[in-house]
């Protein structure tokens, strides 16, 4: 019984493991990309104080913040929240 489980059983449950692993990594980059949004400029000057930019940020926090260009000396971007005013941070994705 040993050697059968050795022999036959552990190569199989091996492949499952590689096979389970190798689709949950390619499901992770899908759930990822589900988090890019639509960029908002604010602007309070304005009568429409939250302007759209055609630009891909994401929720997901990488440390840098997303902007016009994606220039640093650029305004950051946001995403509008349940109110339609402009206060979640973005980031590059």
């Amino acid at each position: 019984m040993k050697t059968k489980f050795s022999t036959v059983i552990m190569p199989v449950l091996l492949m499952v493991l590689a096979l389970t692993s190798a689709f949950g990594t390619a499901n992770s980059s899908k759930e990822q990309a589900d988090f890019v949004t639509q960029p908002f400029e604010l602007h309070s000057e304005l009568a429409i104080p939250c302007v759209m930019k055609n630009q891909s940020c994401s929720v997901t926090v990488s440390g840098t913040f997303c902007r016009v260009s994606q220039n640093p000396a650029n305004p950051r971007l946001w995403e509008k929240d349940e109110d339609g005013n402009c206060t979640i941070a973005l980031y590059r994705p």
